[in-house]
């Protein structure tokens, strides 16, 4: 499917028109336009889950309610929904139809390759039918409501896979809190203050991306998938060495493993400190609005077992309260606040995935 083809405002009218009363993501650039579109709509009930399993759960809940939803994920979070379509969308026939993209056809960031690969067989095995989204924006739609006709009269889920970026940019949502510091500006402060001998688990993203900006060393290990998960990899590593280990988070990604800060708490590493850089969306996919601002994340903390936790949002005291931070003992939580939007296209850390787990190893041992 070639880009640019399909006019957000109207595959949401369509939508709206097939019957279609409630949408769901966590969000995927390929469908960016058509999310921004849905978000600004009044009346429109538009939700951003924290994580696939969520999405899944909730459109359990309008269907049981009487509702329609619309199910719109990116591949790579299939492998988080695996648990509730099979263990209950399928064995209480509650039917939702998905949207999905298809990441790793082409060449990709390599963490798609595998998903890439598997997203087909495994909606099959899961025995949710999928077919390719037409390249046609009228077959397109034309598609959808098929699906939502066989999703009701089967009671069986359905999916269609979107390749490629269909939708054509209506408009941008404006940044926000510009007034706060850039992740890049956040990243360069914590790259002055990191230690030689710290080991660095960067969040999946632009953290990563950001923070190989800031400076490349073999002690950093830049996620670039399972989203979520970088606390607790830090919790794992913390637990194998008595050097300090600092995971710096999103708070995406933050929200999508929530679970994770009781664990932390419990074990309580003296050695690990946590940083959430928060400006409030989902920066890698378009922007979309996140549900952090709901969330105290040091009140979390120190609630989960965390010995100390504070918030920094002034340009003017970020490189005096990182190198304070870094300083003191875990496991600790620094929350700031950074303004929304990337930097002109961060590179891609250039070393293959294996390449960069032998030298962190190394670096881990050394």
């Amino acid at each position: 499917m070639s880009s640019g083809k399909f006019s957000a405002k109207a595959f949401a009218d369509g939508l709206l028109a097939m019957g279609f009363d409630h949408f769901i993501t966590v969000p995927c650039s390929y469908f960016g336009p058509l999310l921004i579109e849905l978000q600004r709509r009044d009346g429109v009930h538009y939700q951003v889950a924290s994580v696939e399993a969520e999405a899944v759960a909730m459109a359990a809940g309008v269907v049981l309610g009487g509702g329609t939803p619309l199910v719109m994920i990116q591949n790579s979070g299939l492998g988080n929904c695996v648990n509730p379509i099979a263990s209950l969308l399928e064995p209480f026939g509650i039917p939702v139809v998905f949207l999905v993209s298809h990441r790793g056809l082409v060449k990709d960031a390599p963490q798609h390759e595998m998903m890439g690969r598997v997203t087909y067989p495994l909606l099959e095995l899961l025995s949710v039918p999928v077919a390719e989204l037409p390249g046609d924006e009228v077959d397109a739609l034309k598609a959808l409501e098929n699906a939502l006709g066989a999703a009701r009269q089967e009671n069986c889920s359905q999916a269609l896979v979107l390749s490629g970026k269909p939708f054509l940019v209506d408009s941008r949502e404006p940044a926000v809190n510009a007034d706060r510091p850039s992740r890049l500006t956040a990243m360069l402060a914590l790259r002055e203050a990191i230690h030689e001998e710290m080991l660095v688990v960067a969040s999946t993203g632009m953290v990563s991306r950001d923070l190989h900006t800031a400076g490349d060393r073999k002690a950093n290990f830049y996620m670039v998938g399972s989203m979520g998960l970088a606390s607790s990899i830090a919790l794992g590593l913390a637990g194998t060495t008595q050097k300090t280990v600092l995971v710096i988070d999103g708070d995406g990604s933050c929200l999508m493993r929530l679970g994770a800060f009781p664990t932390i708490g419990r074990y309580a590493p003296e050695n690990l400190l946590h940083v959430v850089l928060d400006n409030g969306t989902h920066s890698s996919t378009g922007g979309q609005a996140t549900a952090a601002g709901n969330v105290d994340f040091p009140a979390l903390a120190l609630s989960c077992g965390y010995r100390s936790a504070a918030t920094l949002e002034e340009l003017g005291q970020l490189k005096n309260d990182v190198a304070s931070f870094v300083n003191g003992q875990g496991p600790r939580l620094l929350h700031v606040r950074i303004a929304s939007g990337n930097e002109s296209d961060p590179p891609r850390v250039e070393r293959t995935l294996q390449q960069m787990r032998e030298d962190f190893t190394k670096a881990c041992q050394g």
